[in-house]
């Protein structure tokens, strides 16, 4: 029986930056995950991997941004209510 010799691809491990350290005296390490996207010809794992960052990134604040103008909204019918209120109790106020 023939033995069938499996050659090992090479394995890249991700050259993205991890922070640690403090607030104040940050320092960075490498990730050290087993890299499989490739990107401007250094290696990445998925969380590193600089396109599916961006995406994720858009996509956060694509939500917060929908979150604030929600906010804006809301509180802007809260001032038009509130100024008629004030022009509302003028008048009343015009009859007594």
């Amino acid at each position: 029986m023939i033995k069938m010799i499996k050659k090992k691809m090479p394995q890249h491990t991700c050259e993205g930056k991890i922070r640690s350290g403090s607030t104040w005296h940050p320092s960075y390490r490498a990730c050290g995950k087993t890299a499989t996207l490739e990107h401007e010809g250094r290696w990445f794992c998925k969380t590193h991997h600089p396109p599916t960052q961006r995406a994720r990134l858009d996509a956060t604040w694509a939500a917060k941004q929908a979150k604030w103008d929600s906010q804006r909204e809301s509180l802007d019918e809260v001032y038009r209510k509130a100024a008629a209120y004030d022009k509302l109790v003028k008048l009343l106020e015009m009859f007594n």
